[in-house]
């Protein structure tokens, strides 16, 4: 198997070979999305400063690795993990576009716990 683009066929094939648990299926499937990680970590790299291209496919390709068993109890796994690495990618770059880390939402709003809370 070459890393090219897949057919529809060839990748449904291969996401039932990887479901059904093989190891070599499995590590296919993250190969056949490498370059999806690739093309949109380039596209993204306008928006950072301070980290570079790879700094992108890096993360793209741990989302890769950490979502593939998630994956596998998905309809469509490769689908599923290419969504998940521009997800990851997008959110790398919002949360460290600038030398100063933004904060995430979470952490600025400060915990209610009650609606008197709320009122003064």
């Amino acid at each position: 198997m070459n890393c090219c683009r897949l057919t529809k066929e060839e990748e449904i094939a291969l996401e039932e070979a990887a479901k059904l648990g093989d190891p070599q299926a499995q590590h296919w499937l993250i190969i056949t999305c490498l370059p999806y990680v690739a093309a949109i970590s380039w596209r993204y790299t306008v928006y950072l400063t301070t980290d570079e291209y790879l700094d992108l496919v890096s993360v793209g390709n741990m989302a890769l690795v950490r979502y593939l068993e998630k994956s596998l109890s998905k309809n469509r796994p490769a689908v599923y993990l290419r969504v998940v690495a521009k997800w990851e990618i997008v959110h790398y770059c919002y949360y460290h576009s600038k030398l100063i880390r933004r904060r995430r939402y979470k952490d600025v709003l400060p915990k209610i716990y009650s609606l008197e809370q709320l009122q003064p």
